[in-house]
């Protein structure tokens, strides 16, 4: 039973942190949203393509910066 519960934990806590970067991800979008940048690459501040955003609206680079949007937005 031990293991069936370690099982369930490890499963919520995964759960719990994937929640915690949607929500993180959507705040940096509200906030992007209200500063009037939302679109723009955070690399070289050119706009991101429509069919990008369409695909991830959470990313925050072109397609000319693909490395930096893996990386934690500040």
């Amino acid at each position: 039973m031990a293991t069936t519960l370690g099982l369930v934990s490890d499963e919520f806590n995964t759960d719990l942190e994937q929640s915690e970067q949607l929500l993180d991800d959507v705040d940096r979008v509200l906030r992007a949203l209200d500063g009037g940048n939302y679109g723009q690459c955070v690399a070289c501040g050119e706009p991101i393509e429509a069919g990008r955003l369409s695909a991830d609206p959470f990313v925050t680079t072109c397609v000319a910066h693909p490395q930096l949007s893996e990386q934690p937005a500040q």
